[in-house]
């Protein structure tokens, strides 16, 4: 049986470190040069109104307050950016993610024009509601950080100076699964995440299955706290890390194909 959507949290994969929620830190000094470029670079083509919409303290508790579903948000939507500053935040997102990383950004946001077709509410789906917001100044020596986010989407980003990029939490999500008529049909924007996944888990052992699945459900909806981590988070990626330990080889590298996606 499909689920009638996809969603794929960087916990999806419950045999990996990253993805059991470990904050992955990068030594790459390009990697956050580029990033603060470019969001310099998109600060500045902005006028007054809007940069300060944009921007935000990078102390704002605001930063820790993530969502994937419709709602409202802080920072600044693509429907008030004109092509010139829209580009600029595709040219962001193009240096924090992969070239498969960005293809899927673009391919959720898209969805929601799939969305609104199929949808008895599907006005309300608007690939124009995603937003930028920028915490802190970008800069070489201090701490900034920046989030890009919409529906099924969430990315997260905190820079430490030159030296470190901190890339969680990260969510992303695709409604519908699988696109069954129009222009797009036949897409499936997490076809190789969700086939690794269920690969992943034909690959456990029994012992390993009940240790990997926490509920046999399947949920007509999801929900999530965007909340720091507690001790009881500590002691699920102990238990992740555990049950990685004792995974066979073939779940193994299963579980890094999956991570390998993004």
């Amino acid at each position: 049986m499909r689920f009638p959507f996809a969603l794929l949290f960087l916990t999806l994969a419950t045999l990996s470190n990253a993805a059991a929620g470990q904050d992955r830190s990068h030594p790459t000094r390009s990697a956050a040069g580029k990033m603060r470029l470019a969001a310099t670079h998109f600060v500045a083509t902005l006028p007054d109104k809007l940069a300060r919409e944009a921007l935000r303290p990078f102390e704002d508790a605001d930063r820790v307050n993530w969502h994937f579903t419709p709602r409202s948000r802080n920072g600044i939507s693509f429907k008030q950016l004109d092509a010139k500053q829209q580009d600029a935040v595709h040219a962001l997102l193009k240096q924090a993610l992969s070239v498969e990383g960005y293809r899927r950004v673009t391919n959720i946001i898209e969805l929601e024009l799939v969305l609104r077709e199929i949808e008895t509410f599907g006005l309300m789906r608007d690939p124009e509601k995603y937003h930028l917001t920028i915490y802190g100044t970008p800069d070489a020596r201090k701490a900034w950080g920046w989030r890009f986010e919409g529906h099924h989407l969430s990315l997260n980003f905190t820079l430490a100076g030159e030296l470190m990029v901190v890339d969680t939490p990260s969510f992303f999500g695709a409604n519908p699964a699988e696109v069954k008529n129009g222009p797009k049909k036949g897409l499936r924007v997490l076809k190789e995440e969700e086939d690794e996944a269920r690969a992943l888990l034909a690959a456990l052992t029994d012992a390993q299955r009940k240790e990997a699945v926490f509920d046999t459900r399947t949920y007509v909806r999801h929900s999530h706290r965007s909340q720091r981590p507690s001790r009881a988070v500590g002691g699920k990626r102990h238990r992740c890390r555990e049950t990685q330990r004792r995974a066979t080889r073939a779940a193994r590298e299963t579980d890094r194909r999956v991570c390998r996606q993004f």
